[in-house]
């Protein structure tokens, strides 16, 4: 399967390796963000899972870019 671009054609390959950076990209980001955040207001892991009702091991899953949260979780509004 090719799409089109301006450039000429991708083929259905091509738009899986780039989706698959982005959304490499996007874990990395959301992990560092979320960590940084975190660690400015001085919380722990456990405190920021107990803030918005979810465990230690998520917080520290997203963190470590193994799992993507739902955007509701994401979303969650950590400002004290």
């Amino acid at each position: 399967m090719l799409l089109a671009t301006d450039g000429g054609a991708f083929r259905h390959r091509d738009v899986r390796e780039i989706l698959d950076d982005e959304v490499a990209r996007a874990q990395r980001a959301l992990g560092n963000r979320l960590r940084e955040e975190r660690t400015r207001q001085g919380r722990t892991q456990a405190e920021l899972a107990a803030l918005v009702r979810v465990s230690r091991q998520t917080i520290n899953t997203v963190e470590n870019r193994v799992f993507v949260p739902s955007a509701v979780l994401s979303s969650a509004d950590i400002q004290s």
